[in-house]
């Protein structure tokens, strides 16, 4: 009984060959969310850089454009064209 538990567990145990992928299955997709983890982190360290980088440059520029807007809003129009015209006659 016992040499043939060992030599052919499956034809005793049906249950046990079932396991084997299954564990293995599971093995294999606690590696890939490991990876996955570990490549979320470098993405996740990439766009950290990334906006450090570009927020002081977007924060200038649309910081500008607020005080550029409002800037035109306080002209009236009679001084802007003015300004218009002085630019023109000056180019030609």
């Amino acid at each position: 009984m016992k040499h043939s538990l060992l030599s052919h567990p499956d034809a005793l145990l049906p249950e046990l060959s079932s396991l084997r992928p299954i564990s293995e299955a599971i093995d294999n997709l606690l590696k890939q969310v490991h990876s996955m983890k570990k490549r979320l982190a470098e993405l996740n360290e990439r766009l950290s850089i990334m906006s450090r980088t570009l927020f002081p440059i977007r924060y200038k520029a649309q910081r500008s454009q607020r005080l550029g807007s409002i800037h035109l809003r306080r002209v009236s129009l009679q001084q802007r064209r003015k300004r218009y015209m002085r630019r023109h006659l000056q180019w030609n």
